[in-house]
């Protein structure tokens, strides 16, 4: 399917934007406070999966975060919301 504005998804391909988080630790420490940071996903090409940062992008889909959960299995998990 195609993401439409507006479309909340959860997923597990994530990755941090190395710039901003050193490691996996400190992403999901920014995850925990994301109702205060605004935190958002793009695409990558590199890394085959979702890139959060704190940066809206540029191109591409605006992705915002909404909170960390999990998936139906219990694994960690990014709820996210398709801006624009």
């Amino acid at each position: 399917g195609y993401l439409s504005v507006g479309d909340k998804f959860t997923t597990n391909c994530i990755a941090a934007d190395t710039s901003v988080y050193a490691n996996e630790s400190a992403l999901n420490s920014a995850l925990a406070a994301v109702t205060s940071i605004p935190m958002y996903g793009t695409y990558t090409t590199d890394l085959g999966a979702i890139a959060i940062s704190t940066a809206a992008p540029t191109k591409g889909p605006v992705l915002t975060v909404i909170k960390k959960t999990t998936m139906p299995d219990g694994n960690p998990a990014v709820r996210f919301v398709v801006a624009g």
